[in-house]
């Protein structure tokens, strides 16, 4: 087994909680330009390019680093239309999650925007711990 087996192989191990993103993972791992439009369909998901999709893969978290994933849109032949295509390319990077703030960090966050949530302008109280 090669390097690149055992990293898939590893990364498969961590994402046995996470089933759909663990399907959009055995779709991209063979690092093969998939069409969203039609290869997507047995991963039962609309949300295919969400959290639960690749957005998460990319994302990581703290027990997992993100991928990189390429997106870009191609013409389909068996769609017969432009649709976005995703590839892994085989690479890892630091997770980029908000669970991976510090919490020093995060206090100072909001302190600068006085607590001030970023959605919805809601006012976040101090006593409120996210």
């Amino acid at each position: 087994m090669n390097n690149q087996q055992n990293l898939g192989e590893t990364i498969r191990y961590q994402l046995n909680k996470a089933p759909t993103q663990l399907k959009v993972f055995n779709l991209l791992s063979d690092q093969k330009w998939h069409c969203r439009g039609h290869e997507t369909k047995e991963i039962g998901s609309d949300q295919y390019a969400g959290g639960g999709g690749i957005q998460g893969l990319e994302r990581g978290n703290k027990q997992r680093p993100g991928l990189v994933i390429e997106t870009e849109s191609r013409y389909c032949e068996i769609c017969g239309k432009k649709t976005k295509w995703d590839r892994w390319t085989g690479e890892i990077k630091s997770a980029n999650s908000a669970a991976n703030i510090p919490a020093s960090l995060f206090k100072r966050i909001l302190t600068v925007y006085s607590y001030i949530g970023p959605l919805m302008v809601n006012l976040r109280y101090r006593s409120v711990v996210w």
